[in-house]
């Protein structure tokens, strides 16, 4: 019962309220007794006073021990004029003469031992002898306030014990309205509801009950708290955005993915129609729509910077009412998928031309050109070179398939040096057919690599490959390798025409080409240089070309080394 704050709280008030009424009545009390009290000594002592001016006026001497012995007081007679002691006595003890008063006073002082007393004193009266006298009679104030200090005790233990008496009472009705109001909680599952464990019969069971039900709801409550724990750490450690929204359409849950993604605040748009929070097309739409029941999948353009592709999915909340929108960032699949796009269209345009020629070749002998030697020799020779074009063209897409895929790499450390020399070696033919001059610069000591030397050996070929084709007859390539600290720096230059300005970011994109119907007529397929720029990715390196007026291609290719 105590454990509960509201009936300690309303235990403590009525306690404290019991205690000033109480007290109240009980320092009322004690005023007025001693109020009476005075009254009653001063009385007293008028009456003994009056019983000594009896006795001392019919014979003064003598008379005041006896009188003091009959009162059981002090008495003292006086010169009514000059105030000086005739006769003084105290059955009690022996005490000197101390100040008379005036006639008719109740006076409180001390006597000349120092201990409090209470006097009282006649009037002047005659005597038979013509003398004007005075009489004191004085008591200890000990004595004389006896009475009243009993009654005082007797009404503070009176108002005590109804000041316990109460409490016992109020303490027992206050038991029965709080186990009501206890059991009326717990039915209205309060939480902090603290039922009684002292009730019997009926009340009992139903407080042992309530308690049961009340510590399942505390669970259940627990258990909530941790699920919303849960739940938030989940939906802010998701990578996808989540938005949840009402029937109405108004934002209950931003995670910290969606607001990243939607460039919101997390916490600013609760309770906002969101409308007027998202406001890139086709969201809000996809929102409301699932909010009435139709599940919903879109796609959205966030302009940035940086731009992104977001896919948007509405689903209803079939029980709660509202939708839950899940969105994912589709911005890396939205340009491969371009770029697949760009690829087969590309990869369809440069099949098309030899397949066209292979087969106006191929009905051209059908229709009779085969039985004419001369032309059936023009045109096998046209079919062979356009399948030996597709032959190329086919491996190179193989090839960079398997890169941008999952290269297989055998990585062993690497001459550069040895690398360039079977690359020179490799073109020497061609560059000799073309009268070429290669010179490769490798000497000085290099970093060695770790890579996939036939790789390697592959990319840097593409690019003198490349030197070779489109440099006029006669000209120069030069190949140079040098350290460039803990990196291998690899540059092959030739003395063509150059790549235009326009064309160098572009180079080494798929089918790419500076002039198209040169390079057909070279044998070029458009992929060598995006195969190099894979090999050198797959190597953690860098490739970039360099180019001007009036100077040849330069291709810069930094690995690095170990």
């Amino acid at each position: 019962m105590l454990r509960d704050p509201a009936f300690r709280r309303a235990m403590v008030g009525i306690l404290v309220s019991f205690a000033l009424l109480f007290g109240t009545a009980a320092v009322f009390l004690a005023w007025a007794r001693e109020r009476d009290h005075e009254e009653q000594v001063r009385a007293q002592l008028a009456a003994e006073v009056r019983l000594a001016v009896v006795a001392c006026a019919t014979e003064p001497a003598g008379s005041v021990e006896r009188v003091a012995v009959a009162l059981g007081a002090r008495v003292d007679l006086f010169e009514a004029g000059e105030g000086s002691l005739l006769e003084g006595a105290d059955p009690t003890r022996k005490v000197a003469s101390f100040e008379l008063g005036t006639a008719g006073d109740l006076l409180r002082n001390s006597d000349s031992a120092g201990l409090p007393v209470v006097t009282a004193v006649s009037p002047p009266f005659m005597v038979r002898d013509g003398r004007s006298l005075r009489v004191r009679v004085s008591r200890p104030a000990a004595d004389v306030d006896a009475p009243l200090r009993a009654a005082q005790a007797r009404h503070a233990l009176f108002a005590a014990i109804c000041w316990l008496s109460a409490s016992v009472v109020a303490a027992v009705a206050l038991h029965g309205f709080w186990s009501r109001a206890v059991l009326l909680r717990l039915a209205l599952n309060e939480p902090k509801a603290v039922p009684p464990r002292d009730l019997d019969g009926v009340l009992g069971d139903v407080a042992r009950r309530a308690e049961s039900l009340l510590e399942e709801a505390r669970a259940v409550r627990r258990d909530r708290s941790t699920l919303r724990t849960e739940a938030d750490a989940i939906l802010s450690s998701m990578t996808e955005g989540v938005i949840a929204v009402d029937r109405d359409g108004r934002i209950r849950v931003v995670n910290a993915a969606a607001a990243r993604l939607l460039g919101i605040s997390a916490s600013a748009g609760i309770g906002q129609p969101i409308g007027g929070v998202v406001r890139f097309e086709g969201i809000p739409e996809a929102a409301l729509k699932a909010a009435s029941g139709e599940e919903r999948t879109v796609r959205a353009d966030i302009p940035g910077p940086p731009a992104r592709v977001l896919e948007v999915h509405a689903e209803p909340v079939a029980t709660a009412g509202g939708a839950v929108l899940v969105l994912r960032d589709v911005t890396e699949e939205a340009k491969y998928a371009d770029m697949r796009r760009d690829f087969v269209a590309a990869a369809s345009h440069e099949l098309r031309t030899p397949i066209s020629v292979i087969r106006a070749a191929a009905e051209t002998l059908l229709d009779g050109a085969m039985d004419q030697p001369a032309t059936a020799r023009q045109f096998l020779d046209q079919i062979h070179r356009q399948s030996v074009s597709m032959e190329a063209l086919i491996k190179d897409l193989l090839d960079l398939g398997k890169l941008e895929s999952r290269p297989d790499l055998t990585l062993r450390p690497t001459d550069v040096a040895d690398v360039l020399a079977k690359v020179v070696d490799s073109q020497a033919g061609e560059a000799k057919k073309r009268r070429h001059e290669v010179a490769l610069d490798a000497g000085g000591p290099l970093p060695r690599l770790i890579a996939d030397a036939s790789l390697l050996e592959h990319a840097l070929a593409n690019i003198l490959e490349n030197a070779i084709r489109y440099t006029p007859d006669g000209g120069r390539i030069s190949i140079r390798a040098r350290a460039d600290g803990d990196r291998v720096r690899v540059e092959i230059e030739d003395s063509g025409n150059g790549i235009p300005e326009k064309d160098l970011k572009r180079i080494f994109e798929r089918f790419s080409r500076v002039d198209r119907s040169r390079s057909r007529a070279l044998g070029g397929t458009g992929l060598g240089l995006s195969i190099v720029k894979h090999v050198v990715q797959v190597h953690k390196g860098e490739v970039w070309a360099e180019s001007g007026p009036g100077r040849g291609a330069k291709f810069v290719v930094v690995l690095p080394g170990v």
